[in-house]
């Protein structure tokens, strides 16, 4: 999957593919998102806040695990 750099103090790249989408933090940490829209993938690049976009449209909307947790 092809990461993008966002203009965030949180997240440092995000990718889309096939309805996944991958964040990974600043802080450490990669999660995954499922059934996530292109539009939604589209309008999350776009915003004004990248963290402030993933706390109210996307978490609590798509399910989600945390890469490499066991």
């Amino acid at each position: 999957m092809e990461m993008q750099r966002l203009n965030s103090s949180n997240i440092e790249s995000a990718g889309w593919e096939n309805g996944t989408l991958q964040v990974r933090f600043k802080g450490g940490g990669t999660y995954l998102y499922s059934d996530v829209p292109e539009r939604v993938w589209f309008a999350f690049r776009q915003s004004e806040s990248a963290g402030t976009f993933l706390a109210t449209q996307i978490k609590g909307k798509f399910k989600h695990s945390k890469l490499g947790a066991a």
